[in-house]
C-alpha cells in the first residue's frame, strides 16, 4: 500500500448542493466571539497579539500557532506551530494536526499545542455554520 499525505476532504464544502453553502465559522475563546464569513479568513490565532486575530497567551502557544482558511472549497484549520493543534469535532476522537489542513464541520474545540482536556481553560471553540440552499 502506498502512503498517501493528502488529506480527505469531508462534507465541509464551502458550497454543496445537498447540505448547504458555508455561511460563516464562529470562533469563541476567553469571552469573545467572532464570527467570520468567507471574506473574513484567513484567521489568524497564537501568541502574537500584533499579528494575530485572536491572541492566545500560553507558553505552548506558537506566535501564529494556527490559520482558520479556506483551502479546496473546504473550511478548516492550518497548523503553522511547533507543538501542533489538536482538534476535537463533535463525539469523534480527538486528531493531532502538525504543518497541515484540516477540514472543520459541526461544532468543536482546539487545543493549542497541549493535548486535549475537557478541563482545559484554554480550549477555543468553533462552530461552522451553513445556510440551506
Amino acid at each position: 500500500m502506498s502512503e498517501d499525505n493528502s488529506n480527505t476532504l469531508v462534507n465541509a464544502h464551502i458550497q454543496n448542493d445537498n447540505e448547504g453553502r458555508f455561511k460563516r465559522i464562529e470562533i469563541y475563546y476567553n469571552g469573545s466571539a467572532h464570527r467570520l464569513q468567507a471574506e473574513d479568513l484567513p484567521f489568524s490565532i497564537g501568541r502574537d497579539h500584533n499579528s494575530c486575530d485572536l491572541a492566545v497567551n500560553k507558553s505552548v502557544v506558537s506566535r501564529v500557532h494556527c490559520v482558520v482558511d479556506i483551502k479546496d472549497s473546504q473550511i478548516g484549520i492550518i497548523d503553522k506551530s511547533t507543538n501542533g493543534t489538536v482538534v476535537k469535532a463533535g463525539d469523534a476522537n480527538s486528531v493531532i494536526i502538525h504543518d497541515e489542513f484540516y477540514p472543520l464541520v459541526g461544532k468543536g474545540c482546539l487545543s493549542l499545542g497541549e493535548p486535549f482536556s475537557s478541563q482545559s481553560t484554554a480550549l477555543v471553540l468553533f462552530k461552522v455554520v451553513m445556510e440551506a440552499l
